[in-house]
């Protein structure tokens, strides 16, 4: 299936969304903390062969999902980060 056609399928997005973030999502609080993103980032870093990112960085990241300042990342929020992702991709 391509990403254009994942990116029609609303419950195809929901469940990819639903189970990044449950990946994310270490305490199953249904909300990530930033020392939850830390541990992705680094992964994805170290996965990809790249250097891993400094605190600030990753800090910088999180504040700008983090929409509504709450100091944690929603399901709302983080399906926007993976939408954007896949669209990058399609």
């Amino acid at each position: 299936m391509s990403i254009r056609k994942i990116l029609n399928d609303k419950r195809k997005i929901d469940k990819i969304v639903k189970a990044t973030f449950d990946m994310v999502d270490k305490d199953s609080s249904g909300l990530i903390e930033l020392t939850e993103f830390e541990i992705v980032m680094n992964k994805i870093s170290l996965d990809m062969g790249m250097r891993l990112p400094s605190l600030t960085d990753i800090k910088t990241i999180f504040n700008t999902l983090d929409a509504d300042r709450s100091g944690l990342i929603s399901y709302k929020e983080f399906k926007l980060l993976i939408v954007s992702i896949l669209e990058a991709f399609a």
